[in-house]
């Protein structure tokens, strides 16, 4: 049964889901379906199309009266949709989800679309997702629980992945907890080595008061804007026991980016720039903080992560303080 689109079903609007949407978009459907599956009126998903071109609608679609708007140049569509209106690749089963929502914004690339949708989207967190990504099951609704609960205004968790032979590989947030201090939300993130924007929900009203928009003008945009957001949004809920795969191929909505080109060197060099006038130690590496030598002989070593201080005697380790987040 189509959910309506009213003011009170609106304000019940939780965790807004933005998608980014570019070419083949049938490939995203399947994953989107089994996402509303899961909820009710509590989330919305918006589809950011960029062009009649690479999206091919029904020519209705664009010629229709278009909803309110926050921007001029963007037009908005909500359910129920025929198949005249309506993406060509649309399940008939999704034509009729209020939830679903379609934002037509011709000449954007991907960061840009992302930002429409943060600025057409309505609830009170919203989420990135791109075409080819997958959660699992109930992601949103524990990721919202765990920040509504402590007025979190960021809420994420752990990425899995796979290595070469095709085996998955879970980074997981060891335990849930809450934390306001830069340096645990990079340790407990992976930051600079993890710069994923889909594994975390963000307080839509905290990005818009501190423009956290994403760079138009580059690729790895997402490489500069996590970072950034991380510092900017103070409380933070990190939550353990579900997880969030990146797309593992250019498969499906926005082409993606390779990782050999001087614009990936760039944000790279970024991020690390970042992580050294923050004092954020990656948590793969471990820096010496202290080196007493006697002789040329080392007699004490303290050695220093984002994990653990430890503190060598004669190449013994004779003591080890591990970092943990307030409960």
């Amino acid at each position: 049964m189509p959910i309506s689109n009213s003011a009170e079903e609106v304000k019940m609007v939780q965790v807004s889901i933005i998608v980014p949407l570019s070419r083949n978009a049938g490939a995203v459907w399947p994953e989107l379906r089994q996402i509303l599956n899961e909820y009710s009126s509590e989330i919305e998903v918006v589809c950011v199309a960029s062009s009649r071109k690479s999206f091919p609608l029904g020519s209705s679609f664009f010629n229709q009266s278009a909803l309110s708007s926050a921007s001029p140049k963007v037009s908005c569509f909500n359910a129920p949709f025929s198949r005249e209106n309506s993406l060509q690749s649309l399940p008939e089963d999704m034509m009729q989800d209020g939830r679903l929502r379609f934002v037509r914004a011709p000449g954007t690339e991907k960061y840009a679309a992302m930002n429409i949708g943060l600025e057409e989207s309505r609830g009170e967190y919203v989420a990135f997702f791109e075409p080819g990504a997958k959660v699992s099951p109930g992601f949103y609704r524990e990721l919202y629980r765990f920040a509504s609960k402590k007025r979190a205004e960021i809420a994420g968790c752990g990425i899995k992945t796979s290595n070469p032979a095709g085996e998955d590989i879970l980074v997981n947030i060891a335990a849930t907890g809450f934390t306001s201090s830069l340096k645990e939300k990079a340790r407990l993130w992976r930051i600079p080595q993890y710069s994923y924007v889909g594994n975390k929900i963000y307080l839509r009203r905290a990005l818009l008061e501190n423009g956290l928009f994403f760079k138009e003008d580059t690729k790895f945009a997402d490489m500069f804007w996590t970072p950034l957001v991380l510092k900017k949004l103070k409380r933070a809920a990190a939550v353990s026991g579900i997880w969030y795969m990146p797309p593992q191929e250019p498969s499906a909505g926005m082409a993606r980016e390779k990782p050999s080109t001087a614009e990936y060197q760039l944000a790279r060099l970024y991020t690390r720039a970042f992580a050294s006038v923050n004092d954020l130690i990656p948590a793969k590496y471990a820096v010496t903080r202290k080196n007493i030598c006697f002789l040329g002989i080392p007699i004490m070593k303290v050695l220093k992560s984002s994990r653990c201080e430890k503190c060598y005697l004669f190449h013994l380790k004779v003591k080890e303080n591990k970092r943990r987040i307030a409960a």
